[in-house]
């Protein structure tokens, strides 16, 4: 009890300390001398009668390319059919015997090849995305079953890798928000939020009144999916995205009059709020000095700003 305990205060304690980039493996790392294991998965997705779904996976001691693998014997896989029938429970898996027949060939071959001779699995329903989370731990040595002690413990630590995931998440939201007045979410390629903190929620709202679902919008997943700089510039707010793993890290702000800058005074503006003078800003950007100083007054009267600084604040709030 004390050695799980310690694992348990160093999984929140991660949570608060660690990168979203970097959590799962930290989390992983941790329970290790509990459930000991040459690979894992750690993954959110859906179980359907085909085969499993991936929306965000994280592997541990194993290549993407096992993915690719998998995709050819999904549909042989009872063992994640049985944890998805059965949220909250963990069970353990001998593949060879679990796949000794004949029509099992495809994955008894495949977890062979990876070394998921033996693995335990459990999963949660994911109340934020909707979504089945799951955790999979394998070992390459046939020989080497896993205990009912090693099950109970995974289906008692999953919950708690999932709570403290989701505190990791939101904290690493908030301090990645640049004001008060920014949202952010998270986002799988399917469109999933699986993470969004209140003022993103509200400003998806403004630009689409009925929206209410758990996924973003589908004229935003769509455009998201075409755009080269992940940025959406709607009616009323603005968003920009960046890859974060498998998943996307949107940002969400209000729309502001910077917003109706063309490209070009756009960049006479930034410019003039670094504080460099017209020469120069000619220079940079091919142009007169005299056409610079136009851009600047109209820059100003589009803005309704007057000095440098005031101008430099206005831009601060268009930031994302």
């Amino acid at each position: 009890m004390e050695e799980l305990s310690s694992v348990l205060c160093g999984l929140y304690g991660a949570a608060r300390e660690v990168g979203m980039g970097e959590f799962r493996d930290v989390a992983l790392a941790l329970i290790q001398p509990l459930v000991a294991f040459t690979s894992a998965t750690w993954a959110i997705g859906k179980i359907l009668s085909h085969g499993v779904v991936h929306h965000d996976v994280h592997l541990v001691g194993e290549p993407p390319e096992r993915l690719i693998d998998y995709e050819e014997v999904k549909h042989q896989d009872i063992a994640a059919f049985k944890i998805g029938n059965n949220p909250g429970r963990a069970f353990v898996f001998h593949a060879p015997s679990l796949y000794r027949q004949r029509r099992y060939v495809g994955i008894r071959e495949y977890a062979k090849r990876w070394e998921h001779q033996n693995y335990v699995l459990t999963s949660r329903f994911d109340q934020d995305s909707g979504l089945l989370q799951w955790l999979g731990v394998y070992r390459g040595d046939a020989f080497d079953q896993y205990s009912e002690r090693e099950r109970q413990l995974l289906e008692l630590l999953l919950p708690h890798m999932s709570e403290a995931l989701t505190i990791n998440r939101a904290l690493n939201l908030k301090q990645d928000s640049p004001t008060p007045a920014h949202g952010a979410a998270m986002v799988d390629r399917f469109g999933v939020l699986h993470h969004a903190d209140e003022k993103f929620v509200e400003l998806l709202r403004r630009e689409w009144p009925r929206w209410g679902d758990r996924s973003l919008p589908q004229a935003l997943v769509e455009h998201l999916g075409r755009s080269g700089d992940g940025r959406y510039l709607g009616h009323r707010i603005v968003l920009r995205g960046r890859p974060v793993r498998d998943l996307l890290l949107l940002h969400a702000r209000p729309r502001t009059p910077v917003d109706e800058l063309t490209p070009r005074q756009f960049a006479v503006a930034r410019h003039i709020a670094d504080g460099l003078p017209y020469k120069e800003i000619a220079q940079r950007l091919g142009l007169s000095p005299a056409t610079v100083r136009n851009y600047t007054q109209a820059i100003h009267g589009r803005l309704g700003v007057h000095s440098r600084h005031e101008l430099a604040g206005c831009l601060k709030t268009a930031e994302i």
